[in-house]
């Protein structure tokens, strides 16, 4: 896969997550990857949950770009889908997150922001999932 490819689909399961299906948001006064199956950051949804409990307990609240740079695993995934694409991701994210907003505000927010980066990285936004 190329890595618009790979984008695409790390785009298409945060938009999943959090616009269609209400997904809560991860965030405890910085990023949590993973807090449990169904409250994760929008970088921790790409990762499995053992890489996010480790990463949360060593880097609880860093940015991913700092991550990458300490980490191999989180090295391979800036390599993967782009440094700037998952700080993108991390701080569409982070910033309705760290605002307190939750329920349909945070989804709200969350909409708009993964409708701005679909448009800054030429990205499909996914037809709804089949009832």
């Amino acid at each position: 896969m190329t890595q618009k490819e790979h984008q695409q689909q790390a785009f298409d399961i945060n938009w999943r997550h959090f616009v269609e299906e209400g997904g809560k948001p991860s965030y405890e006064g910085g990023c949590v990857f993973f807090k449990d199956r169904t409250c994760r950051c929008a970088i921790g949804l790409l990762i499995p949950d053992d890489l996010g409990k480790r990463w949360d307990a060593k880097y609880n609240g860093w940015m991913f770009a700092e991550i990458a740079e300490a980490d191999r695993e989180a090295k391979s995934l800036a390599i993967k889908y782009g440094i700037q694409f998952l700080s993108d991701l991390q701080y569409a994210h982070d910033t309705p997150a760290s605002a307190d907003a939750t329920g349909d505000v945070f989804t709200s927010r969350m909409k708009i922001n993964l409708i701005d980066l679909a448009a800054k990285y030429h990205l499909q936004i996914p037809e709804p999932a089949a009832v």
